[in-house]
């Protein structure tokens, strides 16, 4: 056993000193290739770069690397190295298309503009507002007066991630945090004028695809979608004003109905939106439709709290919540794909 153990030990510090030895021997293989290329030795250059492209540069000197090489087998007219590079320094450096080293050679720059870089795949954060939409099915309310629903105003933030299959069009999947809100209002219920508001927070996962219109620099995007939504709480405030005793204080009430409430409440989403580029990402805003699919109410809970039902004189009425969603946020791109225009 302390045969095997010692055996390992050796090994480990044989493979380290390797691993010294050859980062070593390219920490001034950059310095030196820039002599060769200087005076003209491309094939040089090439020579003393290649051996330490795996593991013997830092991530902020490989473009650096990656251009000198594809100067190199520019000069040397060897194409399908040239292009490797050219793809390969555009991946570490997509504003090099922009933005150039200064004097740098006509020639070569005609031909490193010959591809384009697109990103594929990318990171967004945002945050906004949304107001909602009770689209009623079937009233329960144990009283004949008058009686309507009004939107509310909520807030909504997240995160979400994009990958681009096809120049253009993407995929999307995030996570998302939201407020909701409505409010129904009771004309005349056992003496008093009812308010009853309420506010549902979910956590969200919004999947869907999006189409950019590429012509513009405002981008125009169109996109639809599918959002899991999952009920953590159902906070009610209940207001009483009699009509009666119109001095008498309101009669108030705060209750979490989360355990009367259905669980998800997913739904259909569609919309668009402008997207501005700004350094090295893009500014949006997107203005999104939820189309409920399901009630807010299971009918096998719609009774179940019946002291509340007594108590209160409310009965949940059958109805869907969907609501319009404004949200302003960056997009940033993180890989990219080079190829030929």
């Amino acid at each position: 056993m302390r045969i095997l153990k010692f055996g390992l030990v050796v090994l480990i510090i044989h493979f380290t000193l390797i691993c010294f030895a050859q980062n070593s021997n390219c920490i001034n293989s950059l310095f030196n290739a820039n002599k060769s290329f200087e005076v003209g030795d491309f094939a040089g250059t090439i020579n003393q770069l290649q051996p330490c492209l795996k593991n013997g540069f830092t991530a902020d000197e490989k473009f650096d690397v990656y251009r000198l090489m594809a100067l190199s087998y520019f000069y040397l007219n060897k194409g399908d190295s040239l292009d490797y590079f050219i793809k390969a320094m555009l991946g570490k450096k997509p504003e090099y298309l922009l933005f150039p080293n200064i004097g740098e050679n006509e020639e070569f720059l005609k031909k490193v503009n010959s591809y384009e870089v697109i990103p594929y795949f990318f990171i967004a954060i945002g945050a906004g507002m949304n107001v909602s939409r009770v689209n009623l099915i079937q009233k329960y309310s144990p009283t004949t007066s008058s009686a309507y629903y009004e939107s509310n105003f909520g807030v909504q933030y997240g995160g979400s991630i994009l990958y681009n299959p096809i120049k253009n069009l993407s995929c999307m999947v995030g996570l998302q945090y939201s407020q909701v809100a409505y409010r129904h209002v009771i004309d005349t219920i056992a003496d008093a004028t009812q308010q009853y508001r309420e506010q549902l927070n979910y956590i969200n996962i919004p999947l869907g695809v999006r189409y950019t219109y590429p012509r513009f620099k405002i981008k125009p995007f169109v996109e639809a979608g599918y959002e899991f939504s999952f009920l953590q709480d159902a906070i009610v405030v209940l207001q009483s004003n009699s009509t009666v005793v119109p001095t008498k204080q309101p009669n108030l009430l705060t209750d979490n109905r989360k355990a009367y409430r259905n669980a998800t409440n997913n739904s259909y989403t569609f919309g668009g939106g402008l997207m501005y580029p700004l350094g090295p990402g893009n500014l949006f805003i997107d203005v999104k439709y939820k189309l409920a699919q399901h009630s807010l109410v299971p009918a096998d809970k719609r009774y179940a709290d019946i002291a509340f039902v007594f108590d209160k004189q409310y009965v949940d009425d059958d109805f869907k919540l969907d609501d319009v969603q404004i949200m302003a946020g960056f997009q940033l791109p993180l890989l990219y794909r080079v190829s030929r225009k």
